[in-house]
């Protein structure tokens, strides 16, 4: 975003930290390769999988336990529904070109985050036992806070029509370019790079199902720097 104004750059970032702040997720160990579960077995990894992990709102994360979580996620449509404001006030102040850039890479953003949401929603018994009542409905919720806000984008005229133009978006690099956050929290195991690309959509359909290959993959990639 060099050759955009800063504030450009500015409110970006504040759209994009109203996505990620709050975030509840884990990290299933099944998708440790073969050649690399040796390694893993170390007890100062134990707390990274298979463990129900969040990100506050202040930006902080830590293994979730026994602590409430549903009240976090519970904030997240009001960060949301101030994006949805932000965007608005910018759509008024920018020049076309400076908000097209803005708004395109604010929906790689949350249709990200709806796959990711999904899965997690949709895969998290399998990976983790004893959930409570709280904890599952805070992944569901999340998952229709995201869904809802990327519904309501799509129902504001002003980019309605980049909703239904496609883009294709390589999932690896994506999280890798515009997820830092989640890339810092973990560790840096090895440096070996995923040859298999994989790609999402925006398209005026209903929003791609994130496989579990791909999940497995993207995990892999950003969390271990690792080959599956």
């Amino acid at each position: 975003m060099s050759e955009y104004p800063k504030s450009l750059f500015k409110t970006f970032e504040k759209l994009r930290l109203n996505l990620y702040k709050p975030l509840i997720f884990y990290i299933p160990r099944s998708i440790i390769p073969d050649d690399k579960k040796e390694y893993f077995k170390a007890s100062r990894f134990n707390n990274y999988f298979n463990n129900v992990i969040i990100i506050n709102q202040k930006g902080f994360d830590y293994q979730l336990k026994d602590q409430p979580s549903l009240y976090h996620i519970m904030g997240k449509q009001g960060m949301l529904d101030e994006n949805i404001f932000n965007l608005l006030d910018k759509k008024e102040t920018l020049n076309e070109y400076q908000f097209d850039f803005l708004l395109s890479k604010y929906l790689i953003q949350i249709n990200f985050y709806v796959l990711i949401s999904e899965w997690f929603n949709r895969n998290m018994t399998l990976h983790i036992e004893n959930l409570s009542d709280e904890v599952k409905n805070s992944f569901k919720l999340q998952y229709e806070i995201f869904s809802k806000h990327l519904e309501q984008l799509k129902t504001n005229y002003f980019i309605k029509e980049k909703i239904n133009s496609q883009h294709n978006t390589n999932i690896v690099e994506l999280i890798e370019n515009e997820f830092p956050e989640l890339n810092n929290i973990f560790i840096d195991s090895s440096k070996n790079e995923f040859k298999k690309k994989k790609t999402i959509k925006v398209t005026n359909k209903k929003a791609p199902v994130l496989t579990d290959k791909q999940a497995e993959e993207f995990l892999l990639k950003t969390v271990f720097k690792v080959n599956n």
